[in-house]
């Protein structure tokens, strides 16, 4: 649901895990309803510049859900080859891996800093 003024967008509390967060426990799902909030869409409109002297030089990684139903694998995919990632790990959550499989995703974040 899009606000009237396009200030903030939300997903119906009847949605929320169904969208975020499939393979949650009924904990996780509760715990995913109680901290969702309104997403602001001004920063979507907000220009912004990377350049190749800072942004450029940074390596870059990404954990790609695969069970995403928020956005698609194969999106994910495609925002991965159009962009200078390196190093790409899997995990087989929705979109939500810090609550669903938070042991995993630290795992998976610790090897990408070794």
């Amino acid at each position: 649901m899009i606000a009237e003024d396009y200030s903030y967008a939300r997903i119906l509390a009847s949605d929320q895990v169904r969208v975020f967060a499939q393979d949650a426990t009924p904990e996780q799902a509760t715990q995913l309803q109680v901290s969702m909030v309104r997403e602001p869409l001004a920063p979507i409109a907000t220009p912004v510049t990377l350049t190749d002297a800072r942004y450029g030089v940074v390596d870059k990684a990404y954990v790609r859900t695969i069970q995403d139903r928020t956005v698609s694998t194969q999106s994910q995919t495609m925002m991965i080859e159009c962009s200078s990632v390196t190093d790409v790990l899997d995990i087989a959550t929705g979109h939500a891996p810090y609550l669903t499989r938070p042991e995993q995703l630290a795992a998976l974040i610790a090897d990408l800093a070794h």
